[in-house]
């Protein structure tokens, strides 16, 4: 059991700089964070990719930057399109 846990915490401690770009992009919007992370699991089962790390969520990042997410490009902010409203017609 003791080992399990310290391998968990080991695999934890490595995910730390995926985790922080992942909610630095999303500014903690929890829509946008799901948007990546379900996109790095894509890429992960893709390529088969044991665990899903930094470069990986980069990748995504650079990836979904054109596509409405919040991330820096050069001089200009994206403008996310999860901020525009929604018009669902009755």
């Amino acid at each position: 059991m003791r080992k399990e846990l310290n391998l968990m915490l080991q695999r934890t401690t490595q995910q730390l700089p995926a985790i922080e770009m992942i909610l630095q992009a999303s500014k903690g919007i929890p829509r946008t964070i799901n948007l990546l992370c379900d996109a790095a699991l894509v890429y992960g089962f893709g390529y088969e990719f044991e665990t899903i790390d930094a470069p990986v969520i980069e990748q995504v990042i650079k990836d979904k930057g054109g596509m409405g997410l919040n991330v820096e490009t050069g001089n200009k902010k994206a403008r996310s399109l999860l901020t525009l409203p929604i018009i669902i017609p009755v």
